[in-house]
């Protein structure tokens, strides 16, 4: 008749077999060899306990790692353009409960799709303005800016030529200067730039 696997046996097994490992997680071999040592010379209870211990620190590590990492960004964000700065950062990423959580890239996806949700939501801005604009030349520049904005959604679906997509927002404003007149999107088109911006300076690192 078999004995009973203790839980020191579970984790002498668990921990030998990650040994072998090499490559990237060279470092976590280190760990896991120090584990492997100490484990398997305790008793059983010890090593539930160390076990119980260990996810504990882990799940708390990888929690702060997270919400570090959107620290880190909105700090690098502010340090590249002080337009933006950093309260605004973490205003904007405060838009999707997943960035408390994002990785680098998490973050960047993340930038990309609530830009494009800003992008969208002016178009529908755009129209509205059209539809009760009389003046036919703010009406032509209106009509500019929703095809710069089009465009803009487009672009942002698959975070591409990002740089093209904040000029353009500048466009926008230019046709409104050359008239003479106050733009009527340069709330939104002030916010959008900033909005890109976080997502070209985050998606910049990815390279």
């Amino acid at each position: 008749m078999s004995s009973a696997i203790s839980m020191k046996d579970v984790l002498c097994n668990h921990y030998q077999n990650l040994l072998p490992v090499t490559g990237s997680v060279a470092c976590n071999n280190y760990m896991h060899a120090l584990i492997f040592i100490r484990i398997c010379c305790m008793d059983d209870a010890v090593a539930t306990r160390l076990y119980i211990c260990t996810i504990a620190v882990l799940l708390v590590i990888l929690v702060s790692s997270d919400a570090s990492t959107l620290d880190h960004m909105c700090k690098f964000v502010d340090a590249t353009n002080k337009d933006i700065g950093y309260d605004y950062c973490i205003k904007f990423f405060q838009a999707d409960k997943a960035s408390a959580t994002a990785d680098n890239r998490g973050l960047g996806y993340i930038a990309t799709k609530l830009s494009r949700a800003a992008a969208s939501n002016t178009l529908k801005r755009i129209d509205t303005l059209m539809a009760s604009e009389g003046d036919k030349k703010i009406h032509a520049r209106l009509s500019d800016c929703r095809v710069l904005y089009s465009a803009a959604v487009n672009l942002l679906k698959v975070a591409a030529n990002l740089n093209a997509v904040i000029s353009d927002t500048e466009t926008c404003e230019n046709g409104f200067r050359v008239l003479g007149v106050t733009s009527p999107l340069a709330a939104e088109d002030a916010v959008f730039t900033k909005d890109c911006s976080i997502a070209l300076i985050i998606t910049s690192t990815f390279w």
